[in-house]
């Protein structure tokens, strides 16, 4: 579910940006979770894009919430060389001839090499972290379980989650820590709408003649 790339994030207001993002539906005409929208709606304002997200849910999907954003040129970087990579490994499977094996192992090699360099580059991840770091100086963590932390899937995509996503809890206690898990989104959310409230003020401020 990518946000729209017609609106201008950068001077949407709030409920532009809410009726752009209630407009949204995953393949199954599923919308934006309603526990999870002002985060989204937030981070998008921000100038964080997401392309996914969950509320958290105990009967499908995840035990705990959770929001995707890409960095879209650097997502679109490491696919077009992830795919060449797949290619030449099919082609040097299939037929086994030394040139090719080679191919595929220069490939890949060149992957990893760019994926490390590629890490200079994540400063939409660093100002994530940089967000989450702020919120924490602000307010202690009050459950180390659920601390919500960024997690790299791959170049320009990362995931805010929970500490617990990594290992979710026996399903006895799932229903406790997903409550929990919520409420820190919950809590950093509005720790967002702060600093956008903030950057909209300093904005207008700016603007004056």
């Amino acid at each position: 579910m990518p946000a729209p790339l017609t609106l201008d994030w950068t001077s949407a207001s709030w409920q532009e940006a809410c009726e752009a993002l209630a407009r949204l539906t995953d393949a199954l005409g599923t919308p934006i979770d309603p526990g999870i929208f002002e985060t989204v709606v937030l981070l998008n304002l921000l100038g964080f894009p997401t392309v996914q997200s969950c509320e958290g849910h105990l009967d499908h999907g995840t035990p705990y919430p959770w929001v995707t954003v890409v960095d879209r040129a650097l997502q679109q970087r490491f696919l077009q060389q992830w795919q060449q990579v797949c290619q030449f490994q099919e082609q040097a499977h299939r037929s086994g001839h030394p040139a090719d094996v080679d191919r595929y192992y220069r490939a890949l090699a060149e992957l990893q090499v760019a994926q490390a360099q590629w890490k200079q580059e994540e400063t939409l991840r660093a100002r994530l972290i940089e967000l989450l770091d702020a919120f924490y100086d602000q307010q202690p963590c009050r459950c180390p379980a659920t601390r919500l932390l960024v997690q790299r899937h791959h170049p320009g995509l990362y995931r805010i989650r929970p500490v617990y996503a990594t290992d979710p809890p026996p399903e006895a206690l799932r229903a406790s820590y997903l409550e929990r898990g919520q409420e820190e989104m919950r809590a950093w959310t509005r720790f967002l709408r702060q600093c956008w409230e903030r950057q909209r003020a300093a904005h207008a401020q700016s603007s004056l003649p």
